[in-house]
């Protein structure tokens, strides 16, 4: 084998396990949502922006209850925040970040997931470390 092939076959085989690696640790560093990623101060504000920026248009019950649990458990939740952050319709992404993670919050707190000692954080790497988990 040449040098140039086993150079070519070398980066290769590092090129398919880098993201298997990564993959992995990002397995490991995930959170569930059950195990409180957000604060119940937190599940508040979301409740009231809920109120003023989505009830005229979204009802209640599709995110709490078997909808929300069929939709969303077992997904990472950058899933959930995809479509959070895509409203509202007239606006998509207007809102802060902080804000669609208050709104996530308050979701998660319809469904049961516990409170915890941090607030979400409305960044892509804090959305990005929590899985929607079965809720024990």
């Amino acid at each position: 084998m040449t040098t140039t092939r086993l150079f070519a076959a070398v980066g290769a085989t590092v090129a398919l396990a880098f993201p298997l690696a990564l993959a992995s640790v990002d397995a490991r560093q995930m959170k569930n949502a059950s195990e409180g990623v957000y604060t119940a101060a937190q599940a508040t504000r979301g409740s009231t922006l809920y109120d003023t920026s989505c009830a005229s248009c979204h009802e209640l019950s599709k995110f709490k209850g078997p909808e929300f649990v069929k939709a969303w458990t077992d997904k990472p939740m950058t899933e959930l925040h995809a479509a959070v952050i895509s409203m509202p319709m007239d606006a998509p992404g207007s809102m802060k970040p902080q804000e669609y993670a208050d709104i996530i919050a308050y979701f998660l707190s319809l469904n049961g997931y516990p409170a915890g000692q941090a607030e979400l954080a409305g960044t892509d790497a804090a959305i990005k470390g929590v899985k929607i988990d079965v809720k024990k």
